[in-house]
């Protein structure tokens, strides 16, 4: 193989050029290159790796906003269920003070009535003594007779009274099964609530100064016998059978006692 000359003088210049390298210097080189290696080499270790973290962590991210919301969500669903449970308390205790109102109305409406009543029937009862008094002394009725209509009074006192008795008692106690109904009943959960609902006081049926006094007790046959004796003639007994006969239709006998005391009504035309 031929050689010019020309290539044998760019050789040696070129070699004449190269800075000669000891064996030091090139176990240094490849020493450094070496280090070069594994750093690029961990270099993309650790690069993949955070690339890896931050694949987990947005994975995890993820996964918390996920929770998160369903947490949110089912906060949101619990709160609509305590709305409509309170909603519920709520139609429920205005249910309650309507038939409480409505209750005390009635009761208040019984009172009155009932007062309006009593009042009548004392009205009536002052009336019925002060006629009995006044024809206690006469001669058309018997002992017998005045004995009857003095029972027949003390009888329509005791109804008098049984008759206060019972408004107080309406007006006094009050029927809680009507005043409070149940609660209705929860097909799920159920929620605890510190919401009371007390019985209203009761209120006085009649104040103190509208009530009566009880009316002296008639005296009885001895003192009216007594008081008659040596004033007028002895009363004659009249049988019952001679007493006119009682028209038609037939009249009670508080009906028959008001003709006793006050005679006939008189007829309207």
């Amino acid at each position: 193989m031929k050689v010019s000359a020309k290539r044998i003088a760019k050789h040696v210049i070129k070699t004449a050029r190269k800075p000669k390298v000891s064996s030091e210097e090139a176990e240094v080189k490849d020493v450094l290159e070496d280090m070069r290696k594994r750093l690029e080499r961990k270099e993309l270790d650790s690069t993949s790796m955070i690339s890896n973290q931050l694949k987990s962590f947005e994975k995890e991210r993820e996964e918390d906003v996920e929770q998160s919301q369903k947490k949110i969500n089912d906060v949101y669903r619990l709160m609509n269920t305590i709305n409509e449970k309170l909603n519920r308390l709520i139609e429920i205790k205005t249910e309650r003070e309507r038939r409480v109102k409505e209750l005390e109305q009635k009761v208040r409406t019984k009172s009155d009535t009932g007062q309006q009543e009593i009042l009548r029937m004392e009205d009536r009862l002052n009336n019925m003594e002060l006629r009995f008094r006044k024809i206690r002394h006469q001669r058309r009725y018997s002992p017998a007779q005045l004995e009857r209509i003095r029972r027949a009074l003390y009888s329509f006192k005791r109804r008098i009274e049984e008759k206060k008795r019972g408004v107080s008692a309406e007006v006094e106690e009050p029927s809680e099964e009507l005043l409070f109904p149940e609660m209705p009943s929860e097909p799920s959960e159920k929620i605890r609530h510190t919401m009371k609902f007390e019985i209203p006081a009761p209120k006085k049926s009649v104040p103190a100064e509208e009530i009566k006094p009880e009316l002296p007790s008639l005296p009885s046959l001895g003192e009216m016998s007594k008081a008659v004796e040596g004033k007028e003639p002895e009363i004659p007994k009249v049988p019952e059978f001679e007493l006119p006969p009682l028209p038609k239709p037939k009249k009670t006998f508080w009906q028959k006692l008001d003709i006793m005391l006050f005679g006939k009504p008189k007829r309207r035309f």
